[in-house]
């Protein structure tokens, strides 16, 4: 009995007519994949649509997913759990020599059997319900033995093939690459072909000098100024420099937890050592801005002159920060 279990599944020929033959023998092979080989299922007359095509396409959301076995589609005989959606399907079977053995929640085939010779192929198209992650929610372990009961009974030798699970594609010296993937596909290679061809025009028809382009650099704005038209718009519409004088705290607070993740505790000798030490601005300063700062948060009205010290106090943190 042949056993792999993989993301991909694209054998080369050699492998292929391998697998044909082994089966064709009296054997059993059950190949799980997420992606499989056009050419391997054409030569069992099927055909795949995997739904990583649709991924890259559109966004797919987190959902709860199930499978189920044959016709028990009720929900004691359902497999779920919360995931991408089981989307792949086979899209094309030859009901002469092949089964329907599973669907996924579309009601679509994702599970078939192959009657080859004197053996037979299982064909799986979603690795994903073989994971500890699926395999381990609710009674899912159920869905992979029930699986495994449509096999032979006790076979004499088990061949786990490991390699499609660790290569994409194999290769001429058994190792496997992307590009070489890539070259098995003749679509895909001459592409990839036409687009190196193109990047060699483009590199030797613009390998000329250009001047390259002088950046508009702005001219630093004056954080004071911006403030105080700010103040002047608020101090005409409201007169209220109590709000505004607890807002330029707030955000300050907010300023020191996000940079130096310190919950804000202004009052305390501790924290204006720590906050000190943190970014740099001496102690000193760090105590008169707290103090400042207290002084406003328990005053009834805080006057002009006040509102300025403390905007004073705070850009000159900002500005000596580390």
């Amino acid at each position: 009995m042949y056993i792999s279990i993989s993301h991909y599944f694209f054998p080369k020929d050699a492998d292929l007519n391998a697998i044909y033959n082994f089966v064709a023998d009296g054997n059993t092979a059950f190949i799980s994949a997420i992606q499989m080989d056009s050419s391997f299922l054409a030569g069992m007359y099927s055909n795949m649509l995997h739904a990583e095509i649709f991924t890259h396409m559109m966004p797919v959301s987190l959902t709860k997913t199930s499978l189920h076995l044959q016709d028990t589609s009720s929900a004691k005989n359902t497999y779920s759990y919360f995931y991408l959606p089981f989307a792949s399907y086979f899209s094309k079977t030859d009901s002469i020599i092949s089964r329907t053995l599973g669907y996924n929640q579309f009601n679509k085939p994702n599970c078939i059997v192959i009657f080859w010779g004197k053996g037979r192929l299982y064909l799986h198209c979603d690795a994903r319900a073989m994971s500890n992650y699926f395999l381990l929610s609710g009674n899912n372990a159920e869905y992979f033995t029930r699986l495994m009961q449509w096999m032979p009974q006790n076979p004499s030798v088990i061949y786990w093939d490991d390699f499609y699970r660790r290569n994409s594609v194999a290769g001429k010296d058994g190792s496997g690459s992307g590009l070489a993937f890539l070259f098995t596909l003749p679509a895909l290679a001459m592409a990839f072909i036409l687009l190196i061809f193109l990047l060699l025009i483009y590199m030797l028809v613009g390998a000329k000098r250009r001047q390259r382009i002088v950046p508009v650099i702005k001219a630093p704005e004056n954080a004071s100024v911006k403030f105080a038209e700010a103040i002047a718009g608020l101090y005409l519409n409201q007169k209220d420099n109590k709000t505004i004088a607890e807002k330029m705290i707030l955000y300050f607070n907010e300023y020191t937890r996000a940079h130096y993740f310190m919950q804000a505790n202004i009052s305390t000798a501790e924290f204006n050592e720590a906050l000190s030490r943190k970014s740099g601005v001496a102690k000193e300063w760090v105590q008169n801005l707290s103090l400042h700062i207290h002084k406003l948060q328990n005053a009834s009205q805080v006057s002009d002159s006040d509102l300025l010290i403390l905007n004073e106090l705070v850009q000159q943190f900002y500005k000596s920060r580390k």
